[in-house]
C-alpha cells in the first residue's frame, strides 16, 4: 500500500534563462567640420548650409594645392578659399552668413577686400565690400582703395570699387569740408558712390552752388542760387551750414546776417 505523502510527483524544470539582449551599438554621429570642408569643395550650397546650422567652424583652415605642384600645399579660410578658387559671392553670402568674420586676413596678412581687388575680382571686390561689418579705417581697407584707384583706368569695372570705396572713406570723415573762411560744402553720394552731390555755401557772395557728378555717364550738372532765393522751407540747410562753418573755425569775417538782395539761378551743363 502507497503512502502518500502530500507531494506532487510532478516536476517543472526553471525556465531558460533569457540571452543577453545584442548590445546597441552607438550610432556615429556625422563629422560636420569634415562634411563642411567636403561641400565647400565641391560647391555644394546646401551641404555648407547643413553643415555651419550643425556646428561646423566656417573659420577652418582648407588644404589646397599651390599651382600645378600638389605636394605643395597652402592653407586658406574657407572664405579666401570661396573668393579665390570657387569665385562666387552665393557661397560667400552663405559663409558670411555662419559667422564668418569679414575683416579677416590670410597668411600674408591681406584682407578679403584687399585680396579681391588685387586679383582684379572686381564684382567679388564690390560684393565684399558692402557686408555689414567692413572696416574701412583698416589697413586692408586703405589698401584696397588704393589699388582700386591704380586699377581704374586699366580694369573699367574697377571704377565702380573704386568709388565705393571713396564714398565709404569719405564718410568717415563727415559731409561738412570747410574750402575757406567764408565757405564750407557739403558732400554726399548716391548710387552706390557713382553720383556725387557737393554743396558749396559761400556766405560772403549768400549763394549756394550744387555740382552733381555721375561718373557713369561721365556727366555734371551745375546749379547756383542765391540764398534768397532758397525757399523757406529750405532755409535750414542753409542756416546749418553757416553752424558748422563756424564750428570749423570759419565765418570769422562774415556778418552772420546774410544780405539776401541779391537775386539770380543759373543752371549749366557739360
Amino acid at each position: 500500500m502507497a503512502i502518500d505523502l502530500g507531494f506532487d510527483d510532478h516536476w517543472d524544470p526553471p525556465p531558460p534563462t533569457p540571452a543577453p539582449a545584442p548590445e546597441k551599438k552607438e550610432e556615429k554621429k556625422p563629422d560636420w567640420q569634415a562634411l563642411f570642408v567636403k561641400a565647400l569643395k565641391k560647391t555644394d550650397y546646401d551641404g555648407v548650409k547643413e553643415a555651419l546650422s550643425n556646428g561646423a567652424d566656417p573659420e577652418v583652415k582648407i588644404r589646397v594645392p599651390r599651382g600645378y605642384d600638389y605636394s605643395d600645399l597652402t592653407y586658406q579660410t574657407a572664405m579666401f578659399f570661396a573668393l579665390n578658387h570657387i569665385k562666387d559671392t552665393r557661397m560667400m553670402d552663405i559663409l558670411v552668413a555662419g559667422g564668418v568674420d569679414v575683416n579677416a586676413v590670410d597668411g600674408n596678412k591681406k584682407s578679403l577686400l584687399r585680396a579681391a581687388v588685387g586679383n582684379n575680382y572686381a564684382v567679388l571686390a564690390l560684393h565684399v565690400a558692402k557686408y555689414d561689418g567692413v572696416d574701412f579705417t583698416s589697413a586692408g581697407a586703405q589698401k584696397a582703395y588704393e589699388l582700386a584707384a591704380e586699377k581704374r583706368h586699366k580694369e573699367p569695372q574697377m571704377e565702380a570699387v573704386y568709388r565705393y570705396l571713396h564714398m565709404k572713406l569719405e564718410e568717415l570723415k563727415g559731409p561738412w569740408r570747410k574750402t575757406a573762411d567764408d565757405s564750407i560744402k557739403y558732400v554726399s553720394y548716391d548710387n552706390d558712390g557713382m553720383t556725387e552731390i557737393s554743396d558749396t555755401f559761400n556766405f560772403r557772395a549768400a549763394k549756394q552752388s550744387r555740382v552733381i557728378r555721375d561718373f557713369d555717364t561721365k556727366s555734371m550738372l551745375t546749379t547756383e542760387t542765391y540764398f534768397a532765393d532758397i525757399p523757406v522751407n529750405a532755409q535750414g540747410f542753409v542756416r546749418e551750414a553757416f553752424d558748422e562753418l563756424k564750428k570749423q573755425g570759419g565765418a570769422v569775417k562774415i556778418d552772420p546776417h546774410i544780405p539776401g538782395h541779391m537775386r539770380r539761378y543759373v543752371s549749366r551743363k557739360r
